[in-house]
């Protein structure tokens, strides 16, 4: 606590120095995307750019539904084609957004190499009147491509400005200046907004206590820091999902199914999540987050039973985590519960990378990661993450490999059918391939004078505040 203050101090010193830029609404960000490419765009920072200053066919507006955007109706399926219609809207230069731009936009998408994957089961993007068409290979469904086309890298852009070497978005906003501060946008109503660059949970902090970024969300110690009263709590936002991956490879303890599922009795989660840190993070049966539509609850009365004996182990278990306080907090919890069980432990603190090489390898032990989901769809918090074509660096850092599962997971991916969870829920809980599931809560606070609702995902930070405004 010391530290935090003498924080608090030397940064109180040297803010108070700078004059508050003002403008009608100010974000703060953490990082600034670095190119105005959609194609270019993979992070946070990129999705709550694109909210402002982009369209794409699909968005997810503040409560997380996947809505048209330049699109007129959601995706209809005639067999294996997906069809749709575009709404009469035009770029900010004033010109009519034609089909042309969106297979120019699209295509270009579908060949980047990186990005490409967005349109993984699109053969082919062709149009007919004002008709879009996507004809599929059969492995997606409809609402799956339609939340694929909701992230930046899927913007639409004008095909002729592109040719001479600019970006001519369609959106409510339009950049109008960059710096190191941060990215300035103009609303068609005149106001501006900053994305305001904070890289530290310090700076964005101080900025809050000066009061001049609009929303403020607290992360890492500062979430224990007190709020200035011209804030007030707002809500929750954040999908993270908070696990520990259990690599069994030839371990003789992690290796057998009722020692895992041992661990996962034994684990104070409620405990931990509540007291260390502060309700932050909401323990869960499953990894699809409870606020996207389709979610079902899996009742505890049909999982199995085990017994909660943790069996013998001398086998040192390695516990690998990231410079991440929060993981090397749970960490420690596991590696105390081991010690009072006689079973070795020990943690290993890499750098992320070293981590994803270690797990890639297959080194036996248990890691302790976060997954932020690439789209707004509960397939991207399980096709990742429990297939085994996804095992190691594709995302199934467990190495989960069960035929059932992917069964499962590619009939889910076909038909969207959410009663399939019920079983893929059950296979999670017999096999124990991760020790926990948790999801991250981030707490929101706003400036009082601004009754802006607050968005679900990030990229729902433009509609918020083009709301605010219309």
């Amino acid at each position: 606590m010391r530290f935090l203050y003498f924080v608090f101090v030397l940064f109180s010193f040297f803010s108070c120095s700078r004059s508050p830029k003002q403008f009608d609404f100010s974000l703060p960000v953490s990082s600034l995307p670095g190119s105005r490419d959609p194609v270019q765009m993979v992070d946070e920072a990129s999705a709550i750019y694109s909210g402002f200053a982009m369209r794409g066919l699909y968005k997810t507006d503040v409560t997380g539904r996947i809505v048209p955007h330049i699109a007129s109706a959601k995706l209809t399926a005639r067999g294996f084609v997906f069809q749709t219609a575009l709404c009469p809207v035009f770029f900010t230069d004033g010109s009519p957004v034609a089909p042309t731009d969106v297979l120019y936009s699209l295509r270009r998408l579908q060949q980047s190499g990186r990005q490409s994957w967005i349109l993984d089961g699109v053969q082919s993007i062709r149009s007919a009147g004002d008709q879009i068409e996507f004809v599929t290979n059969g492995t997606i469904s409809p609402e799956s491509l339609m939340a694929r086309l909701t992230l930046p890298a899927a913007a639409i852009y004008d095909q002729q400005s592109h040719s001479a070497g600019e970006f001519i978005f369609s959106a409510p906003f339009r950049e109008i200046r960059r710096s190191s501060d941060g990215i300035v946008l103009e609303h068609r109503s005149g106001k501006t907004v900053q994305l305001a660059l904070h890289a530290s949970p310090a700076s964005a902090y101080f900025a809050m206590r000066r009061g001049i970024v609009t929303v403020y969300i607290p992360k890492g110690a500062f979430r224990r820091m007190p709020v200035d009263s011209r804030y007030t709590f707002q809500g929750h936002t954040g999908e993270t999902v908070l696990y520990a991956a259990i690599v069994s490879g030839n371990h003789a303890c992690l290796s057998q199914r009722e020692f895992r599922m041992g661990l996962q009795h034994v684990y104070p989660t409620d405990e931990l999540f509540a007291n260390t840190f502060q309700n932050s993070y909401v323990m869960a049966e499953f990894p699809v987050p409870a606020s996207y539509k389709g979610s079902i609850k899996v009742s505890k009365g049909s999982l199995p039973v085990a017994s909660r004996a943790l069996p013998a182990c001398r086998e040192t278990i390695d516990l690998f985590t990231t410079t991440d306080r929060d993981r090397q907090a749970i960490a420690r919890v596991l590696q105390d519960k081991l010690a009072r069980e006689n079973i070795p432990a020990r943690i290993r603190i890499l750098d992320f990378q070293a981590l994803k090489k270690s797990n890639a390898a297959g080194l036996p032990g248990i890691y302790f990661l976060k997954w932020v989901s690439d789209y707004p769809h509960p397939e991207n918090f399980l096709v990742p993450l429990f297939h085994s074509r996804q095992a190691g660096g594709g995302g199934n850092r467990s190495h989960f490999r069960s035929t059932r599962m992917d069964a499962l997971l590619e009939e889910y991916a076909r038909t969207g059918n959410v009663s399939l969870f019920v079983p893929m829920q059950r296979i999670l809980q017999e096999e124990t391939p991760w020790l926990f599931t948790a999801h991250e809560m981030q707490s929101v606070y706003r400036l009082r004078e601004f009754p802006v609702q607050i968005p679900v995902l990030p990229n729902g930070w433009g509609e918020a505040v083009d709301s605010l405004w219309r």
